[in-house]
């Protein structure tokens, strides 16, 4: 009973953020005497089986993905009901689950013989279930297991829907108050895909001559080049490499239109959207630079950086996403000029190259841009 107890307080502290889900998962595996466990969402529409947590290691991880289309277990997540358990043995006969591509690529070569799954919440056409497996010498899943599990679901299912309903209610939150500062706010996935947005953003990538849009839900650059970039920051945002002078703070800008707009990356670990937990993405925070620059930005900059008022100049052009050369242009300088001001701006602000400059510049800007 203890053990019950303490499980029900790893689930529930995971479910308020006080500790992430890797005690619970870690402790329904030892109430069963599983070797593997794994907590995943499908979207029924796209079949798209997504990992939320998963201890097989990063190569297994993406097997189980890759594998998804001869997962036994994927198609009958969508028919179980709410907190139904289904064994191996309940889908196929011993033998034929042991000829699936599933259970030769992904279970045999961890030494795995049984599993079970348990479907979590269903929300649409997307759910969440729970994925046991058991190895070497243990018996199969049988009746006592399904006790277990039967004792423990009730309370792993109301977590999970704590969980993501206070996560979707503190991204709706956060989107209105950001909504009256006129700043988008959008979850998006790493692919680029948008999972959510507020109205600002909406307002922001519907631009026709925008700098950033959103073209069936992928957010998008005005050019390939820029759109890496954003990939990149995406990436880079949820520290799955390093994006050396990028910093988080970008500007994207449409040459033809003139249209300017600063992204702030901010890192979303697991997107909580559509009602259940994705996979990992960030948070953008936009502001169209046209609209939002404020007016005493180059007296702002100027006393900041100690700049005088030819590199205020290059300082607030580089703001507003305009290169060395179309600054030179506007001002009427000789680029060469201007080049010598952006050393000077370089050297007064401590940054080493123009991309760490502008994303120091674009701190100097209203919440959440700073920092």
């Amino acid at each position: 009973m203890d053990k019950l107890e303490d499980l029900k307080t790893s689930f529930y502290q995971a479910a308020l953020g006080e500790e992430d889900w890797t005690a619970a998962a870690r402790g329904v595996r030892g109430m069963l005497d599983a070797d593997l466990i794994a907590v995943s969402t499908l979207d029924a529409a796209s079949g798209q089986d997504r990992l939320l947590y998963g201890d097989c290691g990063v190569h297994y991880s993406e097997l189980y993905r890759r594998l998804q289309a001869a997962n036994p277990f994927v198609p009958a997540v969508r028919t179980l009901r709410l907190g139904q358990i289904v064994t191996d043995t309940c889908l196929l006969e011993r033998r034929n689950f042991r000829r699936t591509t599933f259970f030769d690529e992904w279970m045999r070569p961890q030494h795995q013989h049984s599993a079970a799954v348990m479907n979590l919440c269903w929300s649409g056409a997307t759910g969440s279930y729970l994925m046991i497996s058991r190895g070497g010498r243990i018996e199969r899943f049988g009746e006592a297991d399904m006790e277990v599990l039967n004792a423990i679901q009730p309370t792993m299912r109301h977590a999970m829907d704590l969980h993501i309903r206070l996560a979707r209610s503190r991204l709706q939150q956060t989107g209105a108050v950001l909504d009256g500062q006129a700043i988008g706010w959008l979850a998006v996935e790493k692919n680029g895909r948008i999972s959510w947005a507020n109205q600002t953003a909406d307002a922001i990538l519907a631009g026709p001559d925008g700098a950033l849009s959103a073209r069936h839900s992928m957010l998008r650059a005005f050019d390939p080049a820029q759109s890496q970039r954003l990939l990149s920051a995406l990436r880079a945002a949820m520290g799955e490499f390093p994006a050396p002078g990028q910093g988080s703070n970008l500007i994207f800008r449409n040459p033809e239109s003139g249209a300017a707009i600063a992204a702030s990356f901010i890192p979303g670990h697991h997107l909580f959207v559509k009602g259940l937990p994705e996979i990992n993405g960030a948070y953008l925070a936009l502001q169209d630079l046209a609209m939002r620059l404020p007016p005493d930005l180059a007296a702002r900059v100027g006393t900041m950086f100690n700049l005088t008022v030819r590199e205020t100049e290059l300082a607030v052009a580089l703001i507003e996403g305009k290169s060395p050369a179309e600054s030179a242009l506007a001002r009427g300088l000789s680029l060469p000029t201007v080049r010598t001001q952006l050393a000077q701006l370089l050297r007064k602000t401590g940054t080493a190259r123009q991309s760490q400059l502008v994303a120091l510049l674009l701190s100097t800007l209203p919440v959440p841009f700073a920092g």
